[in-house]
């Protein structure tokens, strides 16, 4: 009969994460506007707008991952992906509740905002995984 070690609780590196989450879609987000900007002012602004709301929610979202409290690795991963998953659906609420009285330009708009979005949650979603792994690796380690 085998017996399960205790995992030790883990918090988030929420540094790391928050590298992971924001910058990628400030990044995309400030490329797509530049795009965007060549073209005209009022599509520039458009642009700047959407990719805005994807960098707020994944700022929000690593508010959240970081005031969580520490728990064993092996339950981080749901917790992670239901956070991903509410912060993708606020986002996008957000982001149509912004759209609809603005009347913004729908292209840059919807563009820059599911750009730098999924700029966004490709890159968490590889930094959780990392971190998730490193960490189970370490609970492994101590239970030798």
């Amino acid at each position: 009969m085998s017996t399960m070690a205790a995992q030790p609780a883990i918090r988030l590196p929420v540094q790391t994460l928050a590298l992971g989450a924001v910058c990628p879609g400030v990044v995309v987000g400030l490329a797509s506007t530049a795009l965007w900007w060549s073209r005209s002012a009022e599509a520039g602004q458009a642009a700047a707008i959407g990719s805005g709301i994807a960098v707020l929610s994944a700022i929000a979202w690593v508010v959240v991952m970081g005031i969580l409290p520490a728990r064993p690795a092996s339950r981080w991963s749901l917790v992670l992906v239901l956070g991903s998953s509410a912060r993708m659906m606020g986002s996008l609420a957000f982001a149509l509740g912004c759209y609809l009285p603005l009347g913004l330009q729908e292209a840059p708009y919807w563009g820059s905002f599911l750009a730098a979005a999924l700029a966004t949650l490709v890159v968490e979603t590889m930094v959780s995984i990392s971190a998730l792994k490193r960490a189970a690796q370490g609970a492994e380690d101590t239970n030798r």
